[in-house]
């Protein structure tokens, strides 16, 4: 049942196994940029289902023509084998009989060619396009996109799947009638992760991202394969990774249908705007939260009190407002770092924030939090960090602070509040390190 298999980009050796020919429900195939060569066996001829055959970059000799071009491809396939070492003639077997690869790429160019090839869209890896004309583009299929807008009404309201423009919609006529891979919607599963991704993507004006260079998202691959994204090994999405990337726009509630998050989300320093969608606490497994430097507005929502795994969240220089909600006291007992500062939070520091017993770092300077600092606080005995500087807070409590054990390098900064106070018989007796 094995339906897809890649190799691809590793110091990989020998030959391609002839036994490959017993995966007769393979998909896609992906061998390229390795070191394998002799023979491609003529055992592939046997894999009915094939639709992305990926040689390209090895040392291959020879390319079992006959059995490969009297394959049932469908529109749109692939086969790729450019940067062999393979001369040959594929004029009366494939440009004869395989109308419906959308991409044949070989060893075109030159003069003479490696590879006679009328009918290849690529010559080489260099990306000379041939002066011939592209395959058609398959027509749009009324019932096809039906039925991706019944399995995607799960994930998306239908109105923001019908709006015109929408992030959603635009994500729905992608993965429906532009998506090279040709998604299955009754796969839900697989589609379900790969429109979410598409969502992302519009949502954040993803065709000014930075790393957005070579077709690395949105592009025919598994998911897993796509610029950013990290799967576990049954080829779910556990991170996204996005850091200084020119994301601009609003975080998609969908995000929050990636259950099987384990990882970071990893978004900072960016131009994300708009409220942090309070969604994202069904992300129970997310273990680090990175959405500094960017845009946010709006509460803290107290969902994310729910991220019970997380050892780092970090929200600082955004335009947060409102209080920090107690919730956040709810935050994984493991949680090692806290970053609120420079926003524009008020209200008291919650006292909750005491029961984070492992807190090695909390950061709420530069904000309008005022009234007195929880001597909860003093609960936090792994605490290195404390930093409070440029708030309203009125009085500090002493005693249960400088009672923590600190240890050396510690740091403490409280100026630039409302604090009137005395620390010389607490603080600088007790806290030389």
């Amino acid at each position: 049942d094995l339906t897809r298999l890649y190799l691809n980009d590793n110091d990989l050796t020998g030959n391609l196994p002839s036994e490959i020919g017993r995966l007769t429900k393979l998909n896609e195939l992906y061998v390229s940029n390795n070191g394998l060569a002799g023979a491609i066996p003529s055992e592939l001829g046997r894999l009915s289902a094939l639709r992305q055959l990926v040689l390209n970059n090895n040392k291959f000799t020879s390319l079992p023509l006959d059995e490969l071009s009297a394959l049932p491809w469908t529109y749109p396939s692939y086969v790729y084998f450019e940067k062999n070492d393979i001369v040959a003639n594929i004029e009366l077997t494939f440009c004869t009989r395989t109308s419906l690869v959308y991409r044949l790429q070989a060893d075109c160019d030159g003069d003479p060619p490696e590879v006679r090839c009328s009918c290849c869209t690529l010559c080489g890896s260099t990306d000379t396009s041939l002066d011939i004309p592209q395959p058609t583009a398959a027509p749009v299929d009324p019932a096809r996109v039906e039925a991706f807008l019944s399995t995607l009404q799960t994930v998306s309201s239908s109105e923001d799947l019908n709006q015109e423009g929408s992030p959603q919609e635009k994500a729905l006529q992608w993965i429906a009638v532009n998506d090279e891979a040709q998604e299955d919607p009754e796969v839900s599963s697989s589609v379900i992760q790969r429109y979410i991704l598409a969502v992302f993507y519009y949502s954040t004006n993803g065709e000014s991202w930075k790393n957005n260079v070579s077709n690395k998202f949105l592009t025919i691959l598994h998911v897993c394969n796509w610029v950013g994204v990290t799967c576990d090994s049954d080829l779910n999405v556990q991170a996204l990774s996005f850091p200084n990337n020119n994301l601009e726009g609003t975080l998609p509630t969908e995000l929050a249908m990636l259950t099987s998050f384990s990882g970071s989300l990893q978004l900072n320093n960016n131009k994300l705007s708009g409220s942090i969608p309070g969604e994202l606490g069904v992300l129970t497994g997310i273990t680090y939260l990175y959405l500094n430097s960017n845009e946010f507005t709006g509460a803290i929502p107290s969902e994310l009190g729910r991220m019970t795994k997380l050892y780092y969240l970090n929200l600082q220089e955004n335009s947060l407002t409102s209080s920090i909600p107690s919730d956040i006291g709810r935050l994984s007992t493991d949680l090692t770092r806290l970053y609120l500062n420079d926003n524009d939070l008020t209200g008291n520091l919650p006292s909750e924030i005491g029961r984070l017993t492992k807190l090695n770092e909390l950061y709420v300077s530069n904000n309008g939090l005022a009234g007195a600092i929880p001597s909860e606080l003093g609960r936090l005995s792994a605490l290195r960090q404390l930093v409070l500087n440029n708030n309203k807070f009125t009085s500090l409590p002493l005693d249960e602070l400088s009672a923590l054990p600190w240890t050396y390098p510690s740091y403490v900064y409280f100026e630039k509040n409302d604090i009137v106070a005395n620390i010389e018989l607490t603080f600088c007796t007790r806290t030389s390190l």
